[in-house]
């Protein structure tokens, strides 16, 4: 099973840097990294305002 890892978190430059990290490890050793997706937000509203879109 695959799987997701949703954050909030208001330190964006920190997070910014670590999935940089995991992406670099990720393709310098071939294997995906763990969890296989990562989705940071920086505010609960953020994550609200995304997943309520309407596409009609």
């Amino acid at each position: 099973m695959r799987e997701a890892f949703i954050q909030i978190r208001a330190d964006s430059a920190a997070a910014l840097n670590e999935a940089f990290v995991r992406a670099t490890n990720a393709m310098r050793s071939g294997n995906s990294s763990e969890p296989v997706a990562v989705f940071t937000f920086s505010s609960p509203a953020q994550l609200f305002s995304v997943i309520s879109v309407d596409f009609h």
